[in-house]
């Protein structure tokens, strides 16, 4: 099914002009975060998620706009200044195609590994072992007495793995960047809490860490001192439990890259044939951009980097979004066969 040469040829004209320029932009991140000062917000900054989210980011930005762009103008070539060449081979249309395809992939997987193992090695800050999502917690408002201060009662998680709640927050800087809380989260029954002060200076969600023993519980925040304005929101705070391995972050982000890599160079294929490479890449990188702030099958990719950055572990991709990688992958193949049938003839 495969004819190994135009698969190779595939690889090599896709794979080395992206790996070069992600290499370049990869080095740039790990120069930059070297040379960078402390500053305090070097908390946020100097975590394993961050440094592993830097190198991912870079690769991502700079890369894959090349391997799009790379993909539909070997397809375009095919069927344009190459046509010669194809109408001589006994191979049929879909395997030609299908060898194009499947050098791409192989570009896009060697890509993507290249970036995983420079965020691995790369990342020089002290590993904390990654959350992953458990459940919704459920939190109900109670009136204070105090200015700047927020009481919580919290519904105590069913899973016994839990050991972390998460809240989302957000910052109006009219006094400062950041914001510092004093968190108490306390067992009501035995009295058990834990204490501590945080510095909110990101997007990141406040953490609190879940007391011992068992029981209803009790949140209560404190903003401490002056600085931004920090917004609260109860209704989407998660329970977070450990990861099973630090190492299943990078490997399930690589996967999701080989699977989204895989359906995208399909469609870059099929528009490749069709149209001058510059409309069609331009075209696919609006797609990834709107797929970046989706949440339907293939999308949800903000989210996602935003995980990575908070050092948290991954799922593996669900059924729905195996099942959209597949469909557009059969269009852009169907496409470019159709394409390549009608340029060059049967």
């Amino acid at each position: 099914m495969i004819h190994p040469p135009l698969s190779g040829l595939a690889f090599r004209r896709i794979f080395w002009p992206t790996a070069l320029l992600s290499v370049v932009a990869i080095l740039w991140a790990l120069w930059t975060n070297y040379t960078s000062t402390v500053s305090p917000l070097s908390e946020f900054t100097r975590t394993v998620g961050v440094e592993r989210y830097t190198i991912w980011m870079a690769g991502l930005l700079v890369g894959g706009p090349m391997l799009i762009g790379r993909t539909a103008s070997f397809a375009h070539k095919l069927v344009n200044s190459e046509t010669d060449w194809c109408a001589s081979r006994a191979a049929s249309r879909l395997r030609i195609i299908a060898s194009a395809w499947s050098g791409a992939v192989l570009a896009a997987t060697a890509w993507a590994s290249l970036i995983a193992l420079a965020a691995e090695l790369g990342s020089s800050a002290t590993e904390r072992t990654p959350l992953q999502p458990a459940a919704p917690a459920h939190l109900s408002p109670l009136t204070s007495d105090q200015e700047g201060v927020v009481i919580f009662d919290v519904q105590a998680p069913t899973d016994d793995d839990v050991t972390t709640l998460r809240i989302p927050v957000g910052l109006i800087a009219t006094g400062g960047p950041s914001a510092t809380l004093k968190t108490q989260f306390t067992r009501s029954q035995t009295g058990e809490l834990i204490e501590e002060e945080l510095l909110i200076a990101t997007r990141r969600p406040l953490e609190a860490q879940l007391p011992p023993g068992a029981g209803a519980l009790r949140l209560e925040l404190e903003r401490v001192g002056d600085g931004a304005h920090v917004l609260i929101s109860g209704e989407r705070a998660e329970w977070w439990k450990p990861a099973s391995s630090a190492l299943m972050t990078s490997l399930m982000l690589w996967l999701i890259v080989c699977m989204i890599s895989a359906a995208m160079l399909a469609a870059a294929l099929g528009l490749g044939t069709w149209m001058r490479p510059t409309a069609a890449g331009s075209l696919l990188i609006a797609a990834s951009i709107a797929l970046w702030f989706s949440d339907g099958a293939l999308g949800g990719w903000g989210d996602v980097m935003e995980q990575i950055a908070n050092g948290d572990g991954l799922a593996a991709p669900s059924l729905r979004d195996q099942g959209g990688a597949l469909i557009t992958t059969l269009i852009g193949v169907s496409f470019a066969c159709a394409s390549m049938r009608r340029r060059i003839g049967a």
